[in-house]
């Protein structure tokens, strides 16, 4: 009977440490967890705050101060900030910005692309055709009278064709830029700017010419039908 208490009481010495050991090595796996989580919070902190400070600095550099909510929509835009709020541990680099930018501007380029494919071709249908011609005749004739008032004003000849040409292209320049229609229409068809060029040295010199004829004419029936 002493020697069946004997092992008992051995199984149960050995049971209790086998015990003690598990449970110590679960603590030991536990801290080391505890300690990675909280070195992979500090790691993603610091390439969040660097991340942030980097777009910050781009962003003084370009003449466009970025507030926090903005810098971190660049970051989510750019695949850093995830959708549950979390930051990516790895560090915004320069080569990962270039990407970022290359990409917003292939899109935009792509964009306009596609859109003037799509202008040209709609361009042989009837209805474009005559919404063209129309626009060209709207241009000669704002830069025909702008060169004509300049020129009576007193101005030469090259002030009196500019405000032509302002006059007949600086509406549809402004839309352009304000739509992101870039390079603008006279541009891209130089046809428009040599129109309006025409017409206003037409505006400068043909048009007084011809007002005066006119008024001779005039002078001319009157005194004969007297």
């Amino acid at each position: 009977s002493i020697l069946k208490y004997q092992q008992r009481f051995t199984k149960t010495d050995s049971a209790i440490k086998n015990r003690g050991g598990l449970n110590q090595t679960s603590t030991k796996k536990d801290s080391n967890g505890a300690a990675n989580t909280a070195e992979a919070e500090t790691s993603t902190k610091e390439a969040e705050a660097e991340a942030l400070s980097f777009l910050a600095e781009r962003g003084k550099a370009l003449g466009t101060p970025l507030t926090l909510t903005e810098r971190k929509l660049i970051l989510k835009e750019a695949g850093f900030l995830k959708n549950d709020g979390t930051y990516d541990s790895s560090k915004l680099r320069q080569s990962d910005w270039e990407k970022l930018v290359s990409r917003y501007n292939f899109s935009n380029q792509e964009r306009l692309t596609l859109n003037d494919f799509i202008a040209k071709s709609h361009d042989g249908f009837l209805g474009q055709k005559l919404l063209q011609y129309v626009a060209r005749c709207g241009s000669a004739f704002f830069a025909l009278t702008g060169a004509h008032i300049a020129g009576e004003s007193g101005m030469h000849v090259f002030g009196s064709v500019l405000v032509g040409c302002v006059t007949a292209l600086g509406g549809r320049t402004i839309n352009d830029l304000f739509i992101g229609n870039a390079p603008v229409t006279w541009v891209k068809k130089p046809s428009f700017l040599i129109l309006t060029g025409v017409s206003g040295l037409v505006g400068f010199y043909i048009w007084p010419l011809l007002e005066e004829m006119y008024a001779v004419e005039r002078k001319g029936g009157r005194h004969n039908g007297k």
